[in-house]
């Protein structure tokens, strides 16, 4: 994972932290998703 890739997300995980319990799931779970997606796009292609 590109070093930047990996600076954004740690932002996005930074600013879930003030968020309540059901959007901070939330969020996580989309997060998960778009990683999965840059996987499958980086390693299928």
């Amino acid at each position: 994972m590109p070093e930047t890739t990996f600076k954004k997300i740690m932002k996005k995980v930074a600013v879930a932290d003030s968020l309540d319990d059901a959007r901070r799931t939330a969020g996580m779970a989309r997060l998960v998703a778009q990683l999965k997606s840059d996987f499958e796009k980086q390693y299928l292609n």
